[in-house]
Protein backbone atom coordinates (compact mmCIF):
# COMPACT_ATOMS: atom_id res chain seq x y z
CA UNK A 1 0.00 0.00 0.00
CA UNK A 2 3.03 2.69 0.45
CA UNK A 3 4.19 1.96 -2.60
CA UNK A 4 1.10 2.42 -4.07
CA UNK A 5 0.39 5.96 -2.39
CA UNK A 6 4.03 6.89 -3.28
CA UNK A 7 3.60 6.29 -6.76
CA UNK A 8 0.14 8.67 -6.46
CA UNK A 9 2.08 11.34 -4.57
CA UNK A 10 5.25 10.88 -7.83
CA UNK A 11 2.61 10.94 -10.65
CA UNK A 12 0.17 12.97 -9.35
CA UNK A 13 -0.55 16.15 -11.13
CA UNK A 14 -1.56 18.58 -8.49
CA UNK A 15 2.50 19.01 -8.43
CA UNK A 16 3.05 22.28 -10.71
CA UNK A 17 6.26 23.17 -12.52
CA UNK A 18 7.89 25.32 -15.70
CA UNK A 19 10.28 24.31 -18.01
CA UNK A 20 9.97 26.11 -21.15
CA UNK A 21 13.19 27.82 -22.68
CA UNK A 22 11.95 30.98 -24.04
CA UNK A 23 14.60 33.74 -24.34
CA UNK A 24 12.37 37.02 -23.74
CA UNK A 25 13.47 40.08 -22.26
CA UNK A 26 13.56 40.82 -18.50
CA UNK A 27 10.83 42.71 -17.67
CA UNK A 28 8.96 43.78 -14.66
CA UNK A 29 5.75 43.72 -12.49
CA UNK A 30 4.55 47.44 -11.61
CA UNK A 31 3.26 47.99 -8.31
CA UNK A 32 -0.48 47.75 -9.38
CA UNK A 33 0.12 44.12 -10.34
CA UNK A 34 0.24 45.03 -14.17
CA UNK A 35 2.30 43.06 -16.44
CA UNK A 36 3.64 45.34 -18.39
CA UNK A 37 5.83 42.77 -20.96
CA UNK A 38 4.20 41.27 -24.28
CA UNK A 39 2.25 38.15 -23.68
CA UNK A 40 3.19 35.43 -25.84
CA UNK A 41 2.07 32.40 -26.81
CA UNK A 42 5.28 29.52 -27.85
CA UNK A 43 2.82 28.09 -30.16
CA UNK A 44 4.63 25.48 -32.37
CA UNK A 45 7.89 27.06 -32.15
CA UNK A 46 7.85 26.06 -28.03
CA UNK A 47 9.45 22.23 -29.10
CA UNK A 48 12.16 24.31 -31.32
CA UNK A 49 13.18 26.84 -28.45
CA UNK A 50 13.54 24.13 -26.06
CA UNK A 51 15.59 21.66 -28.72
CA UNK A 52 18.49 24.32 -28.05
CA UNK A 53 18.43 24.11 -24.59
CA UNK A 54 22.26 21.96 -23.91
CA UNK A 55 20.89 19.78 -20.68
CA UNK A 56 18.00 17.90 -20.26
CA UNK A 57 15.94 18.81 -23.16
CA UNK A 58 14.13 15.83 -23.66
CA UNK A 59 13.05 16.03 -20.37
CA UNK A 60 12.10 19.20 -20.50
CA UNK A 61 10.03 18.67 -23.92
CA UNK A 62 8.14 15.53 -22.02
CA UNK A 63 6.78 17.00 -19.45
CA UNK A 64 5.96 20.39 -21.60
CA UNK A 65 3.75 17.49 -23.13
CA UNK A 66 2.60 15.64 -19.90
CA UNK A 67 1.63 19.18 -18.52
CA UNK A 68 0.13 20.07 -21.78
CA UNK A 69 -2.17 16.93 -21.58
CA UNK A 70 -3.33 17.15 -18.01
CA UNK A 71 -4.88 21.34 -18.52
CA UNK A 72 -6.80 19.50 -21.40
CA UNK A 73 -8.24 16.77 -19.08
CA UNK A 74 -11.89 17.39 -19.40
CA UNK A 75 -14.47 14.10 -18.10
CA UNK A 76 -17.24 12.36 -20.25
CA UNK A 77 -19.46 15.32 -19.95
CA UNK A 78 -16.78 17.40 -21.47
CA UNK A 79 -16.06 19.67 -18.48
CA UNK A 80 -12.55 20.57 -17.56
CA UNK A 81 -10.71 18.79 -14.55
CA UNK A 82 -9.12 21.58 -12.65
CA UNK A 83 -5.68 20.90 -11.08
CA UNK A 84 -7.39 22.55 -7.71
CA UNK A 85 -10.64 22.45 -6.38
CA UNK A 86 -11.69 25.46 -8.27
CA UNK A 87 -15.22 24.88 -7.96
CA UNK A 88 -16.85 23.33 -5.07
CA UNK A 89 -15.35 22.24 -1.78
CA UNK A 90 -13.40 18.72 -2.04
CA UNK A 91 -13.02 16.25 1.06
CA UNK A 92 -11.26 13.63 -1.20
CA UNK A 93 -7.84 12.99 0.50
CA UNK A 94 -5.62 14.51 -1.52
CA UNK A 95 -7.49 17.64 -1.65
CA UNK A 96 -7.61 17.88 2.02
CA UNK A 97 -3.78 18.32 1.41
CA UNK A 98 -3.55 20.57 -0.93
CA UNK A 99 -5.73 22.99 1.18
CA UNK A 100 -3.44 22.09 3.90
CA UNK A 101 -0.18 23.38 1.95
CA UNK A 102 -2.48 26.43 0.42
CA UNK A 103 -3.58 27.55 4.24
CA UNK A 104 -0.12 27.79 5.44
CA UNK A 105 1.16 29.30 2.43
CA UNK A 106 -1.75 32.09 2.45
CA UNK A 107 -1.35 32.74 6.18
CA UNK A 108 2.17 33.33 5.47
CA UNK A 109 1.15 35.70 3.01
CA UNK A 110 -1.07 37.46 5.54
CA UNK A 111 2.07 37.89 7.24
CA UNK A 112 4.45 39.30 4.78
CA UNK A 113 4.40 43.05 3.77
CA UNK A 114 3.36 43.25 -0.13
CA UNK A 115 1.50 44.39 -3.09
CA UNK A 116 2.49 42.28 -5.93
CA UNK A 117 2.99 38.87 -6.22
CA UNK A 118 4.59 36.17 -9.16
CA UNK A 119 3.18 32.58 -8.69
CA UNK A 120 5.95 30.26 -10.58
CA UNK A 121 4.20 27.32 -11.14
CA UNK A 122 1.04 27.79 -11.24
CA UNK A 123 -0.63 25.53 -12.99
CA UNK A 124 -4.63 26.85 -13.63
CA UNK A 125 -4.64 29.51 -11.23
CA UNK A 126 -5.98 29.02 -7.79
CA UNK A 127 -3.39 30.61 -6.01
CA UNK A 128 -3.39 33.88 -7.63
CA UNK A 129 -6.75 33.69 -8.11
CA UNK A 130 -7.77 34.08 -4.65
CA UNK A 131 -4.95 36.68 -3.72
CA UNK A 132 -6.16 39.13 -6.10
CA UNK A 133 -9.94 38.40 -4.98
CA UNK A 134 -9.55 37.59 -1.64
CA UNK A 135 -6.22 39.74 -0.27
CA UNK A 136 -5.94 42.57 -3.19
CA UNK A 137 -2.24 41.52 -4.11
CA UNK A 138 -1.72 42.02 -7.82
CA UNK A 139 0.49 39.66 -9.58
CA UNK A 140 0.72 37.27 -12.48
CA UNK A 141 1.44 33.35 -13.01
CA UNK A 142 3.78 31.54 -14.85
CA UNK A 143 3.98 27.86 -15.76
CA UNK A 144 5.37 25.56 -18.21
CA UNK A 145 2.45 24.23 -20.12
CA UNK A 146 0.54 27.14 -21.92
CA UNK A 147 -2.65 25.26 -21.73
CA UNK A 148 -2.48 26.06 -17.97
CA UNK A 149 -1.90 29.65 -18.21
CA UNK A 150 -4.98 29.41 -21.30
CA UNK A 151 -7.61 27.71 -18.49
CA UNK A 152 -5.85 30.16 -15.33
CA UNK A 153 -7.28 33.09 -17.51
CA UNK A 154 -10.75 31.22 -18.56
CA UNK A 155 -10.93 30.65 -14.81
CA UNK A 156 -9.46 33.56 -13.19
CA UNK A 157 -8.85 36.16 -15.48
CA UNK A 158 -4.77 35.79 -14.50
CA UNK A 159 -2.39 37.06 -16.49
CA UNK A 160 0.83 35.15 -16.99
CA UNK A 161 3.24 33.21 -19.92
CA UNK A 162 5.36 30.36 -19.82
CA UNK A 163 8.94 30.34 -18.57
CA UNK A 164 11.95 28.25 -17.29
CA UNK A 165 12.77 28.98 -14.13
CA UNK A 166 16.50 28.73 -14.52
CA UNK A 167 16.05 31.40 -17.05
CA UNK A 168 13.07 33.30 -15.78
CA UNK A 169 12.45 36.55 -18.20
CA UNK A 170 11.90 38.77 -15.10
CA UNK A 171 13.87 42.17 -14.42
CA UNK A 172 15.43 42.02 -10.96
CA UNK A 173 12.77 43.00 -8.34
CA UNK A 174 9.53 42.46 -10.67
CA UNK A 175 7.31 41.44 -7.84
CA UNK A 176 7.40 42.19 -3.99
CA UNK A 177 6.84 38.24 -3.05
CA UNK A 178 7.72 35.49 -5.59
CA UNK A 179 5.95 32.11 -4.77
CA UNK A 180 7.38 28.70 -5.77
CA UNK A 181 4.84 26.04 -4.72
CA UNK A 182 5.31 22.50 -5.44
CA UNK A 183 7.72 23.01 -8.10
CA UNK A 184 11.63 23.07 -7.31
CA UNK A 185 11.51 19.52 -7.02
CA UNK A 186 10.77 18.82 -10.48
CA UNK A 187 13.49 21.02 -11.47
CA UNK A 188 17.05 20.18 -12.90
CA UNK A 189 19.55 22.87 -12.29
CA UNK A 190 18.20 23.64 -8.64
CA UNK A 191 20.80 26.55 -7.83
CA UNK A 192 19.88 27.72 -10.58
CA UNK A 193 16.19 27.75 -10.07
CA UNK A 194 16.53 29.07 -6.65
CA UNK A 195 19.24 31.66 -7.70
CA UNK A 196 16.26 33.42 -10.54
CA UNK A 197 13.48 33.08 -7.86
CA UNK A 198 15.51 35.21 -5.49
CA UNK A 199 16.71 37.56 -8.27
CA UNK A 200 13.05 38.38 -9.75
CA UNK A 201 11.71 38.96 -5.82
CA UNK A 202 11.95 42.31 -4.69
CA UNK A 203 11.34 41.87 -0.77
CA UNK A 204 10.02 38.01 -0.56
CA UNK A 205 10.48 34.47 -1.60
CA UNK A 206 8.02 32.05 -0.61
CA UNK A 207 8.89 28.01 -1.72
CA UNK A 208 7.17 24.97 -0.72
CA UNK A 209 8.41 21.42 -1.72
CA UNK A 210 8.20 18.04 -0.09
CA UNK A 211 10.53 17.19 3.02
CA UNK A 212 12.72 14.32 3.48
CA UNK A 213 12.39 13.51 7.57
CA UNK A 214 15.69 11.94 7.42
CA UNK A 215 18.61 10.83 5.06
CA UNK A 216 17.62 7.87 4.38
CA UNK A 217 14.45 8.90 3.21
CA UNK A 218 16.44 11.43 0.71
CA UNK A 219 18.39 8.54 -0.31
CA UNK A 220 15.44 6.32 -0.93
CA UNK A 221 14.12 9.12 -3.24
CA UNK A 222 16.76 9.26 -5.35
CA UNK A 223 16.75 5.97 -6.28
CA UNK A 224 13.23 5.71 -6.58
CA UNK A 225 13.57 8.91 -9.99
CA UNK A 226 12.74 7.22 -12.78
CA UNK A 227 14.67 9.36 -15.35
CA UNK A 228 11.91 8.24 -18.52
CA UNK A 229 9.04 10.10 -16.20
CA UNK A 230 8.21 13.33 -17.08
CA UNK A 231 7.39 16.31 -14.10
CA UNK A 232 9.54 13.90 -11.94
CA UNK A 233 9.98 14.52 -8.46
CA UNK A 234 14.21 15.12 -8.54
CA UNK A 235 14.81 16.92 -5.17
CA UNK A 236 13.63 15.59 -1.81
CA UNK A 237 15.58 17.21 0.51
CA UNK A 238 16.23 17.30 4.37
CA UNK A 239 16.52 20.29 6.36
CA UNK A 240 20.03 20.52 6.39
CA UNK A 241 19.77 20.67 2.62
CA UNK A 242 17.64 23.58 2.24
CA UNK A 243 18.89 25.20 4.38
CA UNK A 244 22.23 25.13 2.66
CA UNK A 245 20.18 25.86 -0.14
CA UNK A 246 18.64 29.13 1.42
CA UNK A 247 21.26 29.98 3.71
CA UNK A 248 21.12 31.11 7.83
CA UNK A 249 18.63 34.10 7.38
CA UNK A 250 15.64 32.31 5.70
CA UNK A 251 12.66 31.51 8.17
CA UNK A 252 12.43 27.66 8.29
CA UNK A 253 8.59 26.77 8.46
CA UNK A 254 6.52 23.73 7.59
CA UNK A 255 3.53 23.20 5.80
CA UNK A 256 0.97 19.58 5.85
CA UNK A 257 1.66 18.57 9.56
CA UNK A 258 1.71 14.80 10.03
CA UNK A 259 -1.27 14.66 12.59
CA UNK A 260 -3.42 16.65 10.40
CA UNK A 261 -2.30 14.38 7.69
CA UNK A 262 -3.04 10.88 8.64
CA UNK A 263 -6.69 12.19 9.61
CA UNK A 264 -7.41 13.67 6.24
CA UNK A 265 -6.63 10.58 4.65
CA UNK A 266 -8.98 8.62 7.46
CA UNK A 267 -11.82 10.81 7.14
CA UNK A 268 -11.65 11.92 3.74
CA UNK A 269 -15.12 11.22 1.48
CA UNK A 270 -16.33 11.96 -1.84
CA UNK A 271 -19.13 13.45 -3.27
CA UNK A 272 -21.01 10.57 -5.84
CA UNK A 273 -21.53 14.11 -7.92
CA UNK A 274 -18.18 14.26 -8.43
CA UNK A 275 -17.36 10.07 -9.42
CA UNK A 276 -17.23 11.07 -13.10
CA UNK A 277 -14.50 13.68 -12.89
CA UNK A 278 -12.74 11.36 -10.14
CA UNK A 279 -12.43 8.54 -12.69
CA UNK A 280 -11.24 10.61 -15.69
CA UNK A 281 -8.74 11.89 -13.60
CA UNK A 282 -7.80 8.91 -11.99
CA UNK A 283 -7.79 7.61 -15.25
CA UNK A 284 -5.34 9.81 -16.77
CA UNK A 285 -2.98 9.49 -13.52
CA UNK A 286 -2.82 5.54 -13.95
CA UNK A 287 -2.00 5.98 -17.59
CA UNK A 288 0.74 8.15 -17.62
CA UNK A 289 2.77 6.66 -14.44
CA UNK A 290 5.50 4.89 -15.30
CA UNK A 291 5.36 2.13 -13.61
CA UNK A 292 5.55 -1.36 -14.67
CA UNK A 293 1.66 -3.12 -15.64
CA UNK A 294 1.22 -5.43 -12.41
CA UNK A 295 1.92 -2.00 -10.18
CA UNK A 296 -0.24 -0.24 -12.26
CA UNK A 297 -3.07 -2.68 -11.84
CA UNK A 298 -2.92 -2.19 -8.14
CA UNK A 299 -2.96 1.70 -8.56
CA UNK A 300 -6.33 1.44 -10.63
CA UNK A 301 -7.64 -0.69 -7.91
CA UNK A 302 -6.52 1.43 -4.92
CA UNK A 303 -7.91 4.47 -6.73
CA UNK A 304 -11.03 3.79 -8.66
CA UNK A 305 -12.10 1.26 -5.67
CA UNK A 306 -11.19 3.73 -2.86
CA UNK A 307 -14.17 5.69 -2.47
CA UNK A 308 -16.44 2.73 -3.20
CA UNK A 309 -17.82 1.22 0.08
CA UNK A 310 -17.66 4.78 2.51
CA UNK A 311 -19.12 4.56 5.92
CA UNK A 312 -21.47 7.16 7.05
CA UNK A 313 -19.25 9.19 9.82
CA UNK A 314 -16.76 9.62 7.10
CA UNK A 315 -19.13 12.53 5.42
CA UNK A 316 -19.45 14.59 9.19
CA UNK A 317 -15.63 13.42 9.62
CA UNK A 318 -14.94 15.60 6.35
CA UNK A 319 -17.44 18.18 6.79
CA UNK A 320 -16.52 21.58 5.64
CA UNK A 321 -16.91 23.85 8.93
CA UNK A 322 -15.13 20.67 10.78
CA UNK A 323 -12.18 20.77 8.11
CA UNK A 324 -12.12 24.86 8.30
CA UNK A 325 -10.77 24.86 11.85
CA UNK A 326 -8.47 21.14 11.44
CA UNK A 327 -6.87 23.60 8.64
CA UNK A 328 -6.11 26.04 10.64
CA UNK A 329 -4.62 24.40 13.45
CA UNK A 330 -2.58 21.99 11.05
CA UNK A 331 -1.32 25.16 9.56
CA UNK A 332 -0.35 26.68 13.10
CA UNK A 333 0.86 23.30 14.31
CA UNK A 334 3.16 22.58 11.33
CA UNK A 335 4.49 26.60 11.49
CA UNK A 336 5.95 26.01 15.26
CA UNK A 337 6.68 22.19 14.39
CA UNK A 338 8.45 21.90 10.93
CA UNK A 339 10.09 18.60 11.76
CA UNK A 340 7.05 17.22 11.79
CA UNK A 341 5.71 18.50 8.61
CA UNK A 342 5.44 16.93 5.36
CA UNK A 343 6.82 19.61 3.59
CA UNK A 344 8.74 22.55 3.25
CA UNK A 345 7.78 26.14 4.21
CA UNK A 346 10.89 28.73 3.42
CA UNK A 347 10.70 32.26 3.67
CA UNK A 348 13.77 33.96 1.99
CA UNK A 349 14.05 37.56 2.77
CA UNK A 350 16.02 40.12 0.32
CA UNK A 351 18.19 42.41 3.05
CA UNK A 352 18.33 39.85 6.15
CA UNK A 353 15.62 37.82 8.08
CA UNK A 354 12.29 38.38 7.18
CA UNK A 355 9.64 39.53 9.56
CA UNK A 356 5.99 38.52 10.40
CA UNK A 357 3.83 40.69 11.06
CA UNK A 358 0.13 40.98 12.28
CA UNK A 359 -2.01 39.01 10.04
CA UNK A 360 -3.95 41.33 8.00
CA UNK A 361 -6.78 39.59 7.44
CA UNK A 362 -8.23 37.21 10.55
CA UNK A 363 -6.90 33.87 9.69
CA UNK A 364 -10.04 32.05 10.31
CA UNK A 365 -11.24 34.20 7.35
CA UNK A 366 -8.31 33.16 5.10
CA UNK A 367 -9.68 29.77 5.65
CA UNK A 368 -13.04 30.40 5.24
CA UNK A 369 -12.51 32.70 1.79
CA UNK A 370 -10.69 29.54 0.78
CA UNK A 371 -12.90 26.79 0.84
CA UNK A 372 -16.65 28.49 0.96
CA UNK A 373 -16.49 31.55 -1.50
CA UNK A 374 -13.31 30.76 -3.56
CA UNK A 375 -15.10 28.95 -6.43
CA UNK A 376 -15.33 29.61 -10.14
CA UNK A 377 -17.90 27.97 -12.56
CA UNK A 378 -17.15 25.43 -14.40
CA UNK A 379 -15.41 25.54 -17.74
CA UNK A 380 -16.89 23.51 -20.60
CA UNK A 381 -14.54 22.01 -23.62
CA UNK A 382 -15.39 24.24 -26.62
CA UNK A 383 -15.64 22.75 -29.85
Amino acid sequence: MNLIVQTLQCGSSRRNSFYACHAAPRVALEEQGQYNAREFDPGDQDDKRMRAMPQGKQYVIETRRWLNRRFDLFDSDGMYIPNQPCHAYSALAFRLEEYARTVSILLTLNDLDGRSVIDVGCADGYLIGYLSRFMGLGGIGIDLSDRAIEKARRLYGMRGFSANVEALPLRAGSADIVIASETLEHVGDLEAGIRELKQAARKYLIVSMPRAASEPDARKSREAIDPNEPHAHLHHLTDGEVRDLFGPDALYLGARSRWCSAYYHHAAWADPDSETQRRSYYEFTIETTAIGDAAREALRRFLLDRYNHQPAWKRYASARPLIQRLLLVDALVARSAPRLSHDHLIIWGRGGRPALHEPRIPRSRVVADLLVRHHVPPLRKTT
